[in-house]
């Protein structure tokens, strides 16, 4: 793909869907995308299983590589994955199925590439990625969290082909194997997002909604939504709302949990 025009190596956001062929601890290298030799960008998996992402790749007059990395092992072949990475500001960030993974800091220069080219799913034919790319995005600003995670929900994916989409769920591994309801969130206290966890016990229709201290509904997650029986993960954006402290309320059919978040800023 021509570069001019298509990706900036000052700032930018790549999100895209994938489904690999291989097992994530297979130990073998596999490339997203490559753009530039010299102090270019790269995001690949790498040979001991790491997810990453290297700015100022072999940059030369000084520019030192700068990453990110997340070991993902646990990957399983034909699953489907949302992965967000962002740059710019100082700040590297790795998002997976919408969840903040890991981020960097960094005070260094990002190289000007002035390579003519880049490549999605290949570093030139040495590493090319095993398994599916949909949904590619590029942009050159740094995108938020909440439009990561609308745009994950808006791709399209049928439910028929993805395993997270809109919120992550952890099925049981049997059909006998006992699950109760129960909630937490995490980061807690949190700045700007946190993840709201919550087990059903079985499928149930779902209202999750966010109060401040005063009991005011500031936010409404889910308005009687049916959910399967499971793990699910919803994000909370806390960054549109004062620091203070908020409870969140879960009803789950018979259900109903009430708990203690501490935004802080």
């Amino acid at each position: 793909y021509a570069a001019n025009g298509n990706i900036s190596s000052q700032r930018g956001t790549i999100e895209t869907w994938v489904k690999p062929s291989w097992n994530g601890n297979d130990g073998v290298g596999y490339t997203i995308l490559q753009y530039g030799l010299a102090g270019g960008i790269l995001i690949t998996k790498d040979g001991a299983n790491n997810l990453r992402l290297i700015l100022n790749r072999w940059s030369p007059n000084g520019y030192p590589e700068v990453g990110i990395a997340h070991n993902i092992s646990s990957w399983q072949a034909g699953q489907w994955h949302h992965l967000a990475f962002t740059w710019g500001n100082g700040v590297m960030q790795l998002y997976i199925d919408g969840n903040l993974i890991t981020q960097s800091s960094y005070n260094v220069s990002l190289f000007p590439i002035t390579d003519s080219e880049f490549n999605i799913g290949t570093d030139n034919g040495n590493h090319n990625w095993q398994g599916v790319i949909d949904h590619f995005r590029i942009s050159n600003v740094v995108r938020t969290q909440a439009q990561i995670v609308e745009f994950m929900n808006n791709c399209g994916i049928s439910t028929s082909q993805q395993n997270l989409v809109n919120e992550v769920i952890n099925y049981p591994t049997s059909s006998t194997e006992e699950q109760i309801f129960s909630t937490h969130n995490y980061p807690n206290p949190f700045n700007q997002y946190t993840t709201i966890e919550y087990t059903l016990p079985t499928d149930s229709p779902v209202t999750i909604a966010v109060y401040s201290a005063s009991g005011k509904q500031v936010a409404l997650l889910r308005d009687n939504d049916q959910k399967v029986a499971g793990i699910h993960k919803i994000v909370f954006e806390g960054n549109l709302h004062p620091a203070g402290v908020y409870y969140y309320t879960i009803q789950a059919g018979e259900h109903k949990s009430t708990q203690k978040m501490i935004l802080m800023k």
